[in-house]
């Protein structure tokens, strides 16, 4: 009896012990897993929100806008010399002020916006890319050169306030009134009131019209007036480049009315000029 009650004691304590052995493991494999769990947690946290890559379309459209972009801040390449240089001033930021002086060969009869300074800010507008063109007209008429300096069109100039100045010195106005050497000597006058309160504009000179059969105008203008522009340091803008040649009259004629430019007559002129301020 006392050997069966010896036997039944040592099997009871095998058995607690394996059930202790076994329960321990169980524990150790449930606290490594939670261990795993855990630390997956904490690493998929630290790495954030997964970001979401662009479809190919959405990169080409990207691209496209960019490209566009790109195109309209550009200033255009053949936009070089007088104008090209105002454009890099302004930087598209500020309108470029076009003012021009001179006699009614600067106003068509048909019509204000077919004179040829509209048409050449139109033209300028055309090229350049988001930069405002403002134009001024200053017309004196058939003013003599003695009156225009001590007029008002002086101070309207002033008050224009231009980035660039055409001025067309009244020759045909004075032509077999007033000596050559006096229109130079107005026009010098003229022109140092104007560069005094206008230092930074740039200031072009340039002809009137040209006519037929009319040997001493096309003489003084072509050769003093010219020689006057550079001996005082003025850019010179020689429109009549575009013109008929003076010795071929009839052909000339078919650009002037009343000696002055028809429509014809204005679009060379704007034509030479929107060259000059682009190309020089």
């Amino acid at each position: 009896m006392k050997n069966l009650l010896f036997i039944m004691f040592i099997c009871l304590s095998i058995a607690t012990t394996l059930f202790g052995y076994v329960h321990y493991k169980d524990k150790l494999a449930n606290i490594a897993t939670a261990a795993k769990t855990e630390s997956s947690v904490v690493v998929m946290s630290d790495l954030g929100e997964p970001e979401e890559q662009p479809t190919e379309v959405e990169e080409m459209e990207s691209e496209v806008a960019f490209s566009l972009e790109y195109e309209e801040e550009e200033t255009p390449a053949e936009i070089e010399g007088i104008l090209g240089d105002w454009v890099e001033e302004k930087n598209k930021a500020n309108e470029i002020r076009l003012s021009f002086l001179g006699s009614s060969s600067l106003v068509n009869d048909a019509g204000e916006k077919e004179s040829w300074p509209y048409l050449v800010s139109s033209e300028l507008e055309s090229q350049l890319n988001n930069q405002d063109i403002s134009s001024t007209i200053i017309d004196v008429g058939v003013t003599l050169s003695i009156d225009v300096i001590d007029s008002d069109y002086v101070d309207m100039v002033i008050e224009s306030n231009p980035d660039i100045l055409f001025v067309e010195p009244f020759i045909l106005n004075d032509v077999n009134v007033i000596q050559m050497e006096d229109t130079l000597s107005n026009l010098r006058i003229l022109l140092s009131t104007i560069e005094k309160d206008l230092p930074d504009t740039s200031v072009i000179l340039m002809p009137a019209n040209p006519l037929a059969d009319a040997d001493y105008y096309t003489e003084k203008t072509t050769e003093d007036l010219a020689n006057f522009a550079e001996k005082e340091g003025f850019d010179y803008a020689n429109h009549w480049e575009n013109w008929p040649d003076t010795d071929d009259p009839e052909n000339l004629k078919q650009y002037l009315e009343n000696s002055r430019p028809n429509t014809a007559g204005h679009q060379l002129w704007a034509d030479y000029i929107v060259e000059y301020l682009t190309k020089q």
